[in-house]
């Protein structure tokens, strides 16, 4: 009798423990919670060879997982470079996940709730509180995306997202100012004219308010150069960054730098002709710092050089068309 049921035990066991074992694993079809879940991992590999994107560079990362039906949101994830997240929403085909980095001051992102649409959400540069036809210059904005694979059987996808930066850095020197206007140099500012002042979850550029599309202009504070106090600049050189930053334009669009004392505009430069007559346009390259300098002539024609080094260097200019 006793080997009778210790028989039927081992039997109860065999057929009790396989059962007990997915029971502990959670992946069954009342509760995904335990299945195989994908990550990601926030990178900043380097783009184009020429945007190094150190630690240090990024001060905070915001992740935003939407599903491919509707793209309505289902998660906001705080984050740093380097963190890996998992993406616990079972039984979606596929997740969209978006991140952008250095969100901070100076711009505005969309306040996204559950149900929220991915189209509806962008990160807007703000408009200047003393002068509303100037927008403030944006922080050193990051940005990307990675689809990934939603299984619930199998091995898991890890996929990396990585980031990059959306805008260009901007250094402007102004010369030989005193033959363009007799007011103090203290109240002489710069302003430059860019295509952009919003992009979207998706990555995508473009321009909101009443102003016409690619008229977004931008005042950095200014001062003179106290190397040479007839010269000013936008920004003050000393820092090791640049600290005004625009979004980039596309090519063949072309940006404007102008110039401005307590009389109103005073001078604005496009772009500036070679020898053979062919326009060549102001660019403002993402991931690179971008260096104007204008000269005013005492006969009154205006000289532009124009450098671009890579984020964070500073070369001399010496580039000139």
């Amino acid at each position: 009798m006793k080997k009778r049921y210790q028989t039927r035990r081992r039997l109860l066991l065999a057929v009790c423990l396989p059962l007990w074992a997915v029971a502990l694993s959670g992946c069954v079809n009342e509760d995904w919670t335990d299945c195989n879940l994908p990550t990601i991992r926030i990178t900043a590999p380097l783009f184009a060879g020429h945007d190094p994107i150190a630690p240090a560079d990024v001060r905070q990362v915001t992740a935003y997982v939407f599903d491919d039906a509707g793209k309505a949101l289902l998660e906001v994830i705080p984050s740093r470079l380097g963190a890996v997240h998992t993406l616990n929403h079972p039984g979606r085909g596929r997740l969209y996940v978006m991140a952008v980095a250095n969100c901070l001051d100076r711009v505005s992102v969309t306040d996204m709730k559950p149900g929220h649409r991915l189209s509806a959400a962008s990160v807007d540069l703000q408009p200047l509180a003393s002068d509303g036809a100037f927008y403030d210059t944006s922080d050193d904005l990051m940005w990307g995306e990675a689809v990934v694979a939603n299984h619930t059987a199998g091995a898991a996808e890890h996929v990396d997202l990585p980031i990059r930066r959306v805008v260009a850095g901007i250094f402007i020197r102004v010369r030989g100012l005193a033959n363009k206007t007799s007011a103090s140099l203290d109240d002489v500012y710069v302003a430059m004219g860019t295509q952009y002042n919003t992009f979207s979850f998706r990555g995508e550029p473009g321009w909101t308010g009443m102003k016409a599309a690619g008229d977004v202009m931008h005042r950095p504070v200014s001062g003179r150069n106290p190397a040479d106090r007839s010269v000013i600049e936008a920004p003050d050189p000393a820092g090791a960054e640049p600290s005004f930053s625009v979004l980039s334009t596309d090519a063949g669009r072309e940006v404007s730098i102008s110039v401005g004392d307590p009389s109103g505009t005073i001078a604005t430069v496009t772009h500036q002709a070679d020898d053979n007559g062919v326009m060549h346009p102001l660019m403002a390259k993402n991931g690179m710092l971008n260096i104007f300098e204008l000269t005013f002539a005492a006969d009154g024609s205006v000289g532009v050089k124009v450098e671009q080094a890579r984020w964070g260097e500073r070369p001399p200019i010496d580039k000139e068309f």
